[in-house]
């Protein structure tokens, strides 16, 4: 009886809330998008000094995970397990190792601006985290295969700080790059 009520109750709201929640999702991808291209934008050049190759902004491309809450084979709850991203792609022509950069907001649980470096191996990746030091204020770790991922946290209830966030985290990845003297010098230590 009581799985009716909540089920009927899931259905009202669903048919009166879907299409202005599906609205509203759309719209917030748009825009948290268009903030990341404008600020990836902005430090690519610097990021692409700091690790020593070209990092071609044509071929950024928007990377959201889940686009649907139905993934092919598995339950969404035990594909993403609590995660999710609206962020900007970019494959690089494997820089001396480094083979895609992926920067925006993602969902871990806690809301974070990430930056994400994916290299060729887990030897390499496991060169640049004892490399990297990270200012207070970022959090630097392996959350996946060969990813070095840093993140910033966004409180709760500021959202609108994403954009300085993101900013901030693609500047400390500027930092430690230069710091360690880009992928060449990384490969040569090894």
């Amino acid at each position: 009886m009581a799985n009716d009520e909540a089920r009927r109750k899931l259905m009202e709201g669903g048919l009166k809330d879907y299409y202005e929640t599906m609205v509203v999702l759309r719209d917030f991808r748009r825009e948290t998008l268009k903030e990341c291209r404008r600020i990836v934008e902005k430090r690519l050049p610097e990021l692409s000094r700091a690790i020593g190759g070209k990092l071609d902004q044509t071929k950024l491309a928007d990377c959201i995970m889940p686009d649907s809450p139905y993934p092919e084979k598995k339950k969404w709850e035990e594909w993403w397990k609590g995660w999710a991203w609206i962020a900007l792609e970019l494959k690089t022509e494997n820089i001396n190792g480094l083979r895609q950069v992926l920067a925006g907001l993602c969902w871990t649980p806690k809301v974070a601006a990430v930056a994400s470096f994916m290299v060729e191996n887990r030897t390499l990746r496991d060169a640049l985290l004892n490399r990297f030091k990270p200012r207070e204020g970022f959090d630097l770790e392996n959350w996946y295969s060969n990813a070095i991922v840093l993140s910033r946290e966004v409180p709760p209830g500021e959202l609108d700080t994403f954009p300085q966030s993101l900013d901030a985290v693609l500047g400390e990845w500027i930092r430690l790059w230069t710091e360690v003297g880009g992928m060449k010098s990384v490969l040569k230590e090894r």
